[in-house]
């Protein structure tokens, strides 16, 4: 059976969220072949048979549906801005998946570079926004500032966030990042954007 927790672990552009409640899913290993991590609770992500499988589940026709509200993809999302920011600020250009941090794989979902030279950074996420997706775009934020930019704006988009994400936001915005600058972060709805 593939609990909810399973979800992101199969599937990280997805996140846990009551839009998927209705899927029921079952994905049965017993194979010697695959092995687990030390603790048991998942199989060991360096397996060449899981990578195999791992990359065959990330294909469309074997994702859950969204039965909900939660219309958009993490990557869905990133294609919809990739075109749309261009158009709204004239001279300005998008890139996806922007390295940050080199040599520990973290990616800034979007950069919005404008023509004035300032970059915006981008989280989205397709539900509901948590503690951690404002933390994520603090480390994008870092780690621009550890490169010698100091971004403009940091956005999280997402479907909605409670009243504590956006005190979240305050506290970090009342907050200076390594250059002294204070850090200027946002939440917008994806209907506001698209």
């Amino acid at each position: 059976m593939i609990l909810p927790h399973a979800l992101e672990y199969l599937w990280p552009d997805l996140n846990r969220h009551n839009d998927f409640n209705p899927f029921i899913g079952e994905l049965k290993i017993d194979d010697p072949e695959f092995s687990t991590v030390n603790n048991k609770t998942q199989l060991d992500p360096n397996n060449p048979i899981w990578e195999k499988l791992w990359d065959t589940l990330q294909a469309d026709k074997y994702k859950p549906p969204r039965i909900g509200s939660a219309s958009y993809t993490e990557r869905e999302l990133q294609k919809k801005f990739k075109e749309k920011l261009p158009a709204i600020v004239s001279g300005s250009t998008v890139q996806e998946d922007f390295p940050t941090w080199p040599g520990l794989g973290v990616k800034i979902d979007l950069v919005h570079s404008l023509a004035s030279g300032e970059d915006e950074i981008y989280e989205l996420k397709s539900g509901t926004a948590r503690a951690l997706d404002v933390y994520q775009l603090v480390m994008y934020w870092d780690g621009r500032v550890e490169e010698g930019v100091r971004p403009r704006l940091g956005r999280l988009v997402c479907r909605q966030a409670n009243e504590n994400i956006l005190k979240l936001i305050l506290y970090w915005n009342n907050r200076k990042d390594k250059g002294g600058h204070n850090y200027k972060l946002e939440f917008k709805k994806i209907e506001e954007l698209i």
